[in-house]
Protein backbone atom coordinates (compact mmCIF):
# COMPACT_ATOMS: atom_id res chain seq x y z
CA UNK A 1 0.00 0.00 0.00
CA UNK A 2 1.23 3.08 -1.27
CA UNK A 3 2.10 5.73 2.00
CA UNK A 4 -0.94 7.83 0.68
CA UNK A 5 -3.47 5.51 0.19
CA UNK A 6 -2.52 4.05 3.64
CA UNK A 7 -3.21 7.70 5.34
CA UNK A 8 -6.46 7.69 3.39
CA UNK A 9 -7.41 4.34 5.26
CA UNK A 10 -6.49 5.55 8.33
CA UNK A 11 -8.51 8.93 7.86
CA UNK A 12 -11.11 7.27 6.47
CA UNK A 13 -11.62 5.01 10.18
CA UNK A 14 -10.64 7.61 11.74
CA UNK A 15 -13.53 10.10 10.44
CA UNK A 16 -16.83 9.81 12.46
CA UNK A 17 -15.17 7.77 15.26
CA UNK A 18 -16.04 9.22 19.05
CA UNK A 19 -13.97 7.05 21.01
CA UNK A 20 -9.98 5.81 20.49
CA UNK A 21 -9.57 2.71 21.31
CA UNK A 22 -8.47 -0.70 19.44
CA UNK A 23 -12.51 -2.15 19.54
CA UNK A 24 -13.79 0.82 17.85
CA UNK A 25 -10.91 0.90 15.15
CA UNK A 26 -9.59 -2.32 14.51
CA UNK A 27 -12.80 -3.22 12.86
CA UNK A 28 -12.84 -0.12 10.57
CA UNK A 29 -9.24 0.06 9.27
CA UNK A 30 -9.54 -3.52 8.65
CA UNK A 31 -12.76 -2.54 6.14
CA UNK A 32 -10.59 0.19 4.87
CA UNK A 33 -7.31 -2.07 4.30
CA UNK A 34 -9.86 -5.27 2.78
CA UNK A 35 -11.47 -2.88 0.30
CA UNK A 36 -8.37 -1.21 -0.87
CA UNK A 37 -6.95 -4.86 -1.26
CA UNK A 38 -9.65 -5.70 -3.66
CA UNK A 39 -9.69 -2.28 -5.21
CA UNK A 40 -9.26 -1.83 -8.81
CA UNK A 41 -6.83 0.96 -8.06
CA UNK A 42 -4.47 -1.79 -6.26
CA UNK A 43 -2.53 -2.36 -9.62
CA UNK A 44 0.82 -2.75 -8.04
CA UNK A 45 2.16 -5.70 -8.65
CA UNK A 46 4.29 -7.48 -5.72
CA UNK A 47 7.95 -7.33 -5.56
Amino acid sequence: MTAGRSALAVAWALHGVEQYTAGVLDPRLREQFVAWAHSPDNNRAPG
